[in-house]
């Protein structure tokens, strides 16, 4: 009989080996995801019950790391009838169906079901390492590392090259009352970095020209903000910004002509429709009393594109936090109609209205 001593020792030499190297690793792989600026990935639900499938969903997944946002990121979920995007301030609800898109306070994103195939450990890595167990596996010119969670009811496998410490594949299984019912996750195709820096913008902005954009509703905003606005009637706030070729251009600057302040984003159906009728109207005006400024802060370069494209030559200008929360612009489209004195006569939160047509022609005679 072959002694087992030789045998336990190394067994027990082998666990202590992989218990000391499993969070390095973990934290490698964490480190390494997050150097990658965006991520694409193929992800498939399935809730079973018996091992028959219930319910199911599917849908890819495109997640652009950007720090000066509220999650840290963008993100497009897209299943086989909808698509949900974040562009980094709001959330938009895509019913590929209806062609109708619905904005979203990115607080309430979490509500919708496509939100869930959003998955943690590619957003932001391990969360806690040292409760995954580690092993490599497969030969040596393509070795993967396997890290395995289990709890009571949960099983997690993340599959991870050796060379780069990037997952490659995840597969997860919940219990779900009882043994029969179960919740199984799949994530495969992941690929790093291939999406351009815009790419989840131009997706948005190519759907607001097929799809119709419906209102940010009054209890659903981003911000919340009354019809009232109490500059009207006093001195519009000053500012000094640059345009689209980094000229300054001040509000003073136009001190004895009629102002139109619009502020506007290319992502907003109703700012892109009304920024070419605004071109048209100052076109059949042809004078030199009345000035329209457009102001965006947010995706310069689509802003600059659609400009350029819609062949707009109103003065654009790069707008800012400070500028915006002076004006209390927290819906768009947003204006603000400056007589020749510097006053604010008219301040619209509604869209174009026929009323800031009659005002302008009025104050011009």
């Amino acid at each position: 009989m072959k002694p087992v001593f030789p045998i336990i020792f190394f067994f027990l030499l082998f666990q202590q080996n992989r218990a000391q190297v499993s969070p390095g690793y973990a934290e490698y792989c964490t480190k390494a995801i997050l150097q990658k600026t965006n991520l694409t990935y193929r992800v498939q639900h399935y809730e079973l019950d018996n091992g028959k499938v219930i319910h199911g969903i599917s849908g890819e997944v495109t997640l652009i790391r950007h720090t000066d946002t509220l999650f840290g990121y963008l993100f497009r979920v897209k299943t086989d009838t909808m698509e949900v995007i974040f562009d980094g301030k709001l959330g938009f609800v895509i019913n590929n169906q209806t062609q109708r898109v619905k904005q979203v306070n990115a607080q309430l994103l979490h509500d919708e079901a496509a939100v869930g195939l959003l998955f943690p450990v590619l957003v932001k890595g391990f969360g806690e390492p040292g409760q995954y167990s580690c092993s490599v596996q497969g030969e040596p010119s393509d070795e993967v590392i396997e890290f395995t969670k289990i709890a009571k009811q949960s099983r997690e496998i993340i599959y991870a090259g050796k060379q780069d410490f990037l997952p490659r594949k995840i597969e997860v299984e919940i219990a779900e009352g009882g043994k029969k019912k179960r919740k199984r996750t799949i994530v495969t195709g992941i690929e790093y970095n291939r999406v351009p820096e815009d790419g989840i913008v131009s997706r948005l902005i190519e759907l607001l020209d097929t799809h119709l954009l419906e209102p940010l509703d009054r209890g659903n905003e981003l911000y919340s903000s009354g019809n009232d606005n109490t500059l009207i009637g006093r001195e519009a706030p000053d500012f000094r910004l640059p345009d689209f070729n980094g000229k300054y251009v001040g509000l003073r600057d136009f001190r004895g002509k009629i102002v139109l302040l619009n502020f506007w984003e290319p992502w907003c159906g109703p700012c892109r429709m009304s920024i070419s009728y605004l071109q048209e109207f100052v076109t059949k005006l042809n004078t030199d009393d009345l000035v329209i400024l457009n102001l965006t802060k947010d995706n310069i370069d689509f802003s600059r594109k659609l400009i350029q494209d819609r062949k707009i030559s109103l003065p654009n200008l790069i707008s800012n936090e400070e500028v915006n929360k002076v004006y209390d612009v927290y819906v768009i489209p947003q204006y603000f109609l400056i007589d020749k004195r510097g006053r604010i006569i008219y301040a619209s939160r509604e869209g174009y209205e026929k009323k800031m047509e009659d005002l302008i022609l009025q104050f011009l005679e």
